[in-house]
C-alpha cells in the first residue's frame, strides 16, 4: 500500500468535521494483496457482468423507453430497478477515478446520456411512474422507492463531482435538477411526505457537502424529522420495518428492515455532523451499540428473518435462518464508517473489518460474477446450482447465483 498526502481527497463520504478525516483515492493506493484482487477482479470481471445482466433485463432501456414516450407495458424490472442503474453508474465512476480505466469512461458516457434523456423538464427522473399508462408521482411513497432511487442518482454524481470534477457528461447537472424537484416538492410548504426505504437522506446530506449548497441538507434533516409518526401507515409486518414507529431521536435500537434501518441511521449520522447536533449523534450511537452487541451475528451479518430481511429481537439470532443480506451488511460498514469518522471508536473499525472479510468479500464468487443475496451460517442441504441463464429470486439459490431479480447485492 502507498500513500501520498498531495492530493484533494475524493472519498464517498466527507464530512465537514469530526474525530478522523477520510483519506482519499489520491491518498491511499493498495498494490498487492487481498483487497487489491477484489479490485481487480471488480474492475476487469464484476462491472462488465453487471453492465450486460443490466442491458439483457432490459432496465436501462427502461430509460430509453420513457425518452421516447413508449409504452408503460414494454417497462421491465421491479419499481427500484432505476437504482440499480445509478449504482452501476457509482461503481464505475469510483473504478475510473481509482484507475483511469478508459474503456469505462466511455461506457458511463453512453449510459448517462441515455439515463439523462429519460428526465422531465421540471427535473423528475423514474421510469415506473409518471408517464403514460403508470401510476402518478409520489402515488406510492411507502414502496415505490422514487425517493430512493433518486438517492442513488445523487450518490452517482457525487462519486462523479469527486473523482472527475471536471467531466463534461452532464450527470451532475441531472442530479442537482432532480435534487431540486425533490426539495420543492417535499419541502416545508410542499407534500408531507417521505420514502419507505431511506437512503435519500444520506445522499442529499453528500450532495449537500459535494455542491455547498444547504437547501439539501435542511431537505434531509426534514426527511429525517418526518420518521417516526406512521406517515407510512400500516403493514402486515408492523411499522417498524419503515422505521417509522418511533422518531429517529428516539428510538433505541435498530429495528425493521435492516437495509432500511442502517441507511435511515447512516443519514441521520451525517445531519447530525453537519448541524453539530450531540443529541441526535448520542442517539444513533446508541442504537448501533445496541444492535451489534445483540442483533449481529458473530461475522458481522445482520438481519434474522426472512419474512421481512429484518432484524429479529435482542438475541434472536439463529444459524440455520441468518439472512444476513449482502446489502445489510454494506449499509452497516457505512454506519459504521460514518460514525468511526465522528467518535474515533476502535469498535467501529471492528465491526467495519469484520463484516468486510465475512460478508461483504464473501457474497462474491472469486471470479466476481456470481453473489449470494444472503449469508447464513448453516446449511443443511447444498441445494440445486441456480441456472447461469436466468435472475433467481433472491433467496432462492442456496449457492451464489450470476444475477437476482432483485439485484441489489451484486
Amino acid at each position: 500500500m502507498t500513500m501520498a498526502r498531495s492530493v484533494p481527497a475524493a472519498a464517498p463520504v466527507l464530512p465537514t468535521r469530526g474525530r478522523f478525516r477520510p483519506l482519499g483515492l489520491g491518498e491511499v493506493r493498495i498494490t498487492g494483496g487481498f483487497w487489491a484482487d477484489r479490485q481487480s477482479v471488480n474492475a476487469d470481471a464484476s462491472l462488465g457482468h453487471i453492465g450486460h445482466w443490466l442491458e439483457r433485463e432490459g432496465w436501462i432501456r427502461n430509460f430509453d423507453l420513457v425518452a421516447s414516450g413508449g409504452p408503460a407495458g414494454g417497462r421491465r424490472g421491479r419499481e427500484f430497478s432505476d437504482s440499480e442503474v445509478y449504482k452501476y453508474l457509482e461503481a464505475m465512476a469510483w473504478e475510473i477515478g481509482r484507475s483511469g480505466a478508459p474503456r469505462l469512461e466511455s461506457v458511463f458516457g453512453r449510459v448517462v446520456g441515455r439515463v439523462a434523456r429519460a428526465q422531465d423538464g421540471d427535473g423528475y427522473l423514474n421510469t415506473r411512474f409518471g408517464h403514460r399508462g403508470q401510476p402518478p408521482r409520489w402515488s406510492d411513497l411507502g414502496h415505490g422507492h422514487e425517493l430512493y432511487c433518486a438517492g442513488h442518482l445523487l450518490q452517482a454524481a457525487v462519486a462523479r463531482a469527486r473523482t472527475r470534477p471536471h467531466a463534461d457528461d452532464g450527470l451532475v447537472a441531472v442530479a442537482r435538477r432532480v435534487a431540486d424537484n425533490i426539495c420543492d416538492t417535499f419541502g416545508p410548504d410542499g407534500l408531507d411526505g417521505l420514502c419507505g426505504h431511506p437512503e435519500i437522506e444520506t445522499a442529499l446530506v453528500e450532495f449537500a457537502r459535494t455542491t455547498g449548497d444547504d437547501r439539501y441538507l435542511a431537505q434531509a434533516a426534514l426527511f429525517l424529522d418526518r420518521r417516526g409518526h406512521g406517515r407510512l401507515g400500516d403493514v402486515e409486518w408492523g411499522r417498524e420495518y419503515f422505521q417509522d414507529e418511533t422518531p429517529v431521536r428516539e428510538a433505541t435500537v435498530l429495528r425493521g428492515h435492516a437495509v432500511r434501518a442502517n441507511y435511515l441511521a447512516c443519514g441521520a449520522v451525517d445531519v447530525a455532523v453537519e448541524r453539530d447536533d450531540p443529541g441526535l449523534m448520542k442517539a444513533v450511537r446508541h442504537q448501533w451499540r445496541t444492535a451489534v452487541a445483540r442483533r449481529t451475528y458473530l461475522t458481522g451479518g445482520q438481519g434474522s428473518r426472512h419474512q421481512d430481511e429484518a432484524f429479529g429481537a435482542d438475541w434472536v439470532l439463529p444459524p440455520d435462518r441468518a439472512y444476513s443480506e449482502t446489502c445489510a451488511a454494506v449499509g452497516s460498514v457505512m454506519l459504521a464508517w460514518r460514525l468511526l469518522l465522528a467518535s474515533g471508536d476502535p469498535g467501529c473499525a471492528d465491526l467495519i473489518e469484520r463484516t468486510l472479510f465475512n460478508v461483504v468479500a464473501a457474497s462474491p464468487a472469486a471470479d466476481g460474477r456470481a453473489f449470494f443475496y444472503t449469508n447464513t451460517l448453516h446449511r443443511r442441504e447444498l441445494g440445486a446450482r441456480p441456472d447461469d441463464d436466468r435472475p433467481s429470486i433472491r433467496a432462492e439459490a442456496a449457492q451464489r447465483a450470476p444475477w437476482f431479480e432483485v439485484s441489489c447485492c451484486p
